[in-house]
């Protein structure tokens, strides 16, 4: 089951993430294969976390915000700690692509995903759910059930956080 959270931030503060996020020298880096079995597609990626440790001199301006209002509105119990965070950033194709269904660890764990901009890409749950790319919105969901993103053709661009928060093991 996915819960969803639309305006999920003050508007002033999600303007800034979009507006830093499309800048022309925010760093984003290219990866060959959305999932480890998927050799003919690309996106572009800001790794902020990477087996919590931060991995980025961004990670202050740009993911505590969206941290702390998950925190203050307690949709992640303090049981969790964040294992990793990633910006997502898919080009338009002029077609859907469907990548491959995964998950993003096989530890316990929760995504939260956040939309920056609206399009007509997605994320679909095996369930058969699907999480509409909207402005603003803030989605959780089981990070054991195996999901894959969907690329958009409506806008030049499809941007998006990815937070992995694993279940305490203390």
């Amino acid at each position: 089951m996915i819960k969803i959270i639309d305006n999920f931030l003050n508007d002033n503060i999600h303007k800034s993430l979009e507006s830093e996020l499309t800048k022309p020298t925010f760093p984003w880096f290219c990866i060959k294969n959305i999932t480890t079995d998927d050799n003919d597609n690309f996106a572009f990626f800001h790794q902020f976390v990477e087996d919590s440790k931060i991995n980025s001199d961004r990670y202050n301006d740009l993911v505590l915000p969206l941290i702390n209002e998950i925190v203050n509105q307690k949709i992640i119990n303090t049981e969790y700690k964040c294992d990793r965070i990633k910006a997502n950033l898919y080009t338009n194709q002029t077609k859907q692509i469907k990548h491959n269904f995964h998950i993003d660890t096989k530890e316990k764990h929760i995504v939260a995903l956040y939309c920056i901009n609206t399009n007509n890409g997605y994320t679909e749950l095996k369930t058969g759910e699907k999480i509409i790319s909207k402005r603003n919105r803030l989605a959780i969901f089981d990070g054991h059930i195996q999901h894959k993103s969907v690329t958009q053709t409506d806008t030049k661009y499809r941007l998006n956080y990815n937070l992995n928060f694993l279940v305490s093991k203390t």
